[in-house]
């Protein structure tokens, strides 16, 4: 199964302030809440619960489109993650739960 989002992190996000200041960029950590929102457009209740591998390998400034792509599988997912030049910035694998319910029981 396969998906795609489009997002964009604007340059007046709260984090940015302190991610390099006067030339940020978007912290790994939003790249991955991407991939999570992503899951979620798909599978509503869905959590990652493992971040098996991840690759960033190039920086991305705010305020450019990106698009999610996600092919799942069962209950491993793998992500990439291009710039608004089709240029993949980043990419990994991951293991995730149908529900957060599973979540919090396991």
């Amino acid at each position: 199964m396969e998906i795609e989002a489009n997002y964009t992190i604007s340059a007046e996000h709260s984090c940015l302030p302190g991610h390099f200041p006067g030339s940020p960029i978007i912290p790994a950590v939003l790249l991955l809440d991407m991939v999570q929102n992503c899951l979620q457009e798909l599978l509503p209740d869905a959590v990652i619960s493992e971040l098996s591998r991840a690759k960033f390998s190039r920086p991305l400034k705010p305020d450019t489109p990106v698009k999610v792509m996600l092919t799942l599988t069962r209950q491993q997912g793998r992500f990439s993650l291009q710039n608004n030049l089709d240029q993949e910035f980043a990419s990994g694998s991951f293991t995730f739960r149908p529900s957060i319910q599973e979540s919090a029981d396991g």
